[in-house]
């Protein structure tokens, strides 16, 4: 192929040269330079997971739903872990997740929480009061748990989850160990002054009861010990009496009013808890001697003259005073008006005669002397010629003519009786003050400080074993005179002491009685011969009568007159009839002497049971109108169920003496919804009434005892009325027995238990403790 017949040039190909380039170049300089359109954000989708860590927790999370980029989503802290509440934020930043987790915070516990709680055999449900941080506590009564208890217990929130801790809940009642009396009710009991308990009388089985039982609190223990009087009291057995503890000039007493022996009765007794001296009525003596017309008592003096003969009187104890351990006589021994003065010797003899067990001591006052002669056993004359006697000393403390204050001591130790003349001890000349130089070790030898033998007892049986005090003496011999203004003896412990057999009140039983402040005595209501009784009377330690001279006893019978002179009569008193009371007559009411006065509440009335609340308050001198005292109606009808026959304790604030807190424990009533007393109406035959076990309280302080709270619903006992409830200090503040009984199964019972409650109590508060 020739030149011209080749292939045609690519003239194209030529022009892609550098020049090409160049522009190709410049043309994508130019488009870059152009304005670009906006790039869209990369958004998260579901299927975006981040890790989450809560409270040492991790887990992946994501959100719900696409989210775009800048836009959060908030998840529940306790999708990571149920330990913690709050939110976590999920952030998303152009298709990546941030996770924050500084909102979780660990979980509380809210108050529609509950958990299921056992206390005893129940199990209950517990909730907060207030919402409870994880790691915090609530601290709440036991008694919400269980009305049966007291204490509190802690509900602790950990992370979300409530646990509670029950070891500091206590039973309010424990059972206690039956005691050793019969099965009773209507008894009466009351506290002594160191935590004893004295419970009287009651209604057995066989009827009245004539017994009287001392509870003594163990030291150190929660326990006490029941046990009966030395000696069966004086008075019948009875029920439904009331009394009334005190403490007098001669030590503790308790008084006792009337009763029911099946029928009402109107005495007075005292019982005297420590060994007290008492006086003995002149008037109760028998004659005795040859000349005992010469004997009379006027001015309260008992005068004994003999011209020829032997005049004088005696008087017979009876066994509640054979242990009595001293005799005390006020007398003057002279030779009679226009006799011996004062010191001479002239007069005839005085003979002091203390009959012990079987036999006789005779102290005899002649020629400024004592002398003694032991037991004779034989009736005047006093001592038989061949019976020696001892000459006491010291010389001249027998004179005439002088007043003496004689005491002669019973030394059961040493099985002798020590005279003492205006405080001075009688001795034989050369004896130790005190003795009477006798045999006292029988088959023993008696030696002096140098153990040198002075003389052999007698090989026999001491002529005196219990030193029983039986009969007393006073005469004179002729040309002498005495005046007796007083004889006492020192009682034993426990001694029941008659005060009036008929007081001026009607007779009655299931009536109530409060000691005052000053020393008086109110006695309110209770059932009489003519029906159920509102009567008030006052019992104060006066004499107001017309015959200024009449003897306090016989005062006692009759009703304080305010328009007569009055004169101190401590231990006889007399009684003043105050206005009757608003309130309706009733029987087995309940009331106390609180710091605001006299609390009364409740009983059984003619026209049903109550449940209203009086108070009795009173100031000013004696005898005026404010004396006398006043009612108010506190309520008509308090929360609690009409009833009678409940008990009830006063709670004082620690370290006073006077109720500022009052519980009543149940009685009869009616039940609602079943049963309803309608006052004005009798009582319709299908009402239920039953006894009940519940427990009321109320405080000065709240509504100024207008308000009452329930502090139990029920008790561990079977509901009853007519049982016995005494404040126990030694077992709490709070603290209280309760025993005896007629309960629900129409039966008397015996057993007793043991109550304590909790120091807000006193003030009858209910739950309000709030979280820590």
């Amino acid at each position: 192929m020739g030149a011209g017949t080749g292939p045609p040039c690519d003239v194209g190909s030529r022009r892609q040269g550098p020049v090409a380039t160049m522009k190709v170049a410049f043309l994508l300089l130019w488009l870059s330079l152009l304005p670009q359109p906006a790039r869209a954000p990369i958004p998260c989708g579901p299927d975006l997971l981040g890790p989450a860590e809560v409270g040492g927790f991790t887990r992946g999370i994501g959100v719900s739903s696409t989210i775009l980029h800048g836009e959060s989503e908030e998840r529940d802290c306790a999708y990571v872990t149920q330990r913690y509440e709050g939110k976590i934020v999920i952030t998303c930043d152009e298709g990546s997740l941030n996770i924050t987790t500084e909102g979780c915070f660990p979980r509380r516990c809210p108050t529609w929480q509950s958990l299921t709680v056992k206390i005893g055999e129940a199990s209950v449900s517990a909730s907060p009061i207030n919402t409870i941080a994880s790691g915090a506590l609530e601290w709440r009564l036991c008694r919400n748990l269980d009305t049966l208890y007291r204490g509190k217990y802690i509900m602790f929130c950990n992370f979300g989850e409530l646990s509670v801790d029950t070891s500091r809940c206590a039973t309010q009642w424990d059972p206690m160990d039956l005691p050793p009396w019969d099965k009773r009710s209507r008894h009466f009991s009351l506290g002594l002054v160191d935590g004893a308990v004295l419970m009287l009388g009651g209604l057995g089985d066989a009827g009245p009861l004539r017994e009287v039982w001392q509870w003594d609190p163990i030291e150190g223990s929660v326990e006490g010990t029941w046990t009966p009087t030395k000696k069966i009291p004086p008075w019948s057995g009875r029920f439904g009496i009331a009394a009334v503890r005190q403490e007098r000039e001669s030590g503790e007493q308790v008084m006792i009013f009337g009763g029911n022996d099946n029928q009402n009765r109107r005495d007075v007794w005292r019982w005297l808890r420590h060994q007290a001296i008492i006086s003995l009525l002149l008037e109760e003596s028998n004659a005795t001697g040859t000349q005992a017309r010469d004997c009379a008592i006027s001015d309260d003096v008992l005068r004994c003259h003999a011209q020829q003969g032997v005049s004088g009187r005696k008087w017979h104890l009876s066994h509640y005073l054979e242990e009595s351990t001293e005799v005390h006589l006020d007398v003057l021994h002279d030779a009679g008006p226009g006799g011996v003065p004062p010191g001479a010797v002239g007069a005839g003899a005085m003979v002091i005669a203390i009959e012990l067990d079987h036999c006789r001591q005779i102290f005899r006052a002649e020629g400024g002397s004592w002398s003694a002669t032991g037991c004779t056993g034989v009736q005047p004359p006093w001592a038989r010629a061949e019976e020696a006697a001892i000459r006491l000393g010291p010389h001249g403390a027998a004179y005439p003519g002088q007043q003496r204050q004689l005491r002669f001591f019973l030394d059961r130790a040493r099985q002798e009786i020590v005279l003492y003349s205006d405080g001075v001890p009688m001795v034989p000349p050369g004896a130790a003050p005190g003795q009477l130089g006798g045999c006292r070790d029988y088959g023993l030898t008696m030696r002096d400080e140098n153990d040198t033998s002075l003389a052999s007892c007698p090989n026999a049986e001491p002529p005196v074993t219990k030193m029983h005090l039986r009969v007393i003496e006073a005469v004179v011999w002729p040309e002498a005179r005495i005046a007796l203004r007083s004889l006492r003896v020192k009682a034993p412990a426990g001694y029941w002491q008659p005060i009036v057999d008929a007081a001026p009140w009607p007779a009655r039983s299931s009536h109530s009685a409060v000691g005052l402040p000053d020393g008086d005595i109110l006695l309110m209501g209770g059932v009489g011969e003519s029906g159920l009784l509102n009567d008030v009377w006052r019992w104060t330690p006066r004499q107001c009568t017309l015959l200024s001279d009449m003897y306090p006893l016989d005062a006692s019978r009759y009703a304080l007159e305010c328009i007569y002179p009055c004169k101190a009569s401590p231990l006889y008193g007399q009684w003043y009839q105050l206005r009757n009371a608003p309130w309706a007559a009733r029987q087995e009411h309940a009331a106390v002497y609180t710091v605001s006065g006299v609390i009364l509440l409740g009983g059984r009335t003619a026209q049903g049971f109550e449940n209203d609340v009086w108070k009795w308050s009173y100031y000013g001198d004696f005898c005026t109108l404010s004396w006398e005292g006043e009612w108010q109606q506190l309520l008509a009808a308090a929360p609690w169920e009409p009833r009678h026959g409940m008990a009830l304790v006063g709670f004082p604030r620690p370290g006073e003496t006077l109720p500022e807190t009052i519980l009543i424990i149940g009685g009869f009533g009616g039940y609602q919804p079943y049963s309803k007393i309608i006052r004005g109406q009798p009582q319709a035959g299908e009402d239920k009434i039953i006894p009940r076990s519940d427990i009321w309280c109320a405080n000065k302080d709240f509504q100024n005892w207008r308000g009452w709270t329930e502090i139990a619903p029920r008790g561990p006992f079977s509901p009853r009325a007519q049982s016995a409830a005494v404040i126990a200090p030694t077992i709490g503040d709070f603290s209280m027995i309760f025993f005896g009984g007629y309960d629900e199964n129409a039966r008397l019972v015996v057993d007793q238990w043991r109550w304590t409650g909790e120091n807000n109590t006193f003030q009858c508060q209910s739950d309000t403790l709030g979280a820590d």
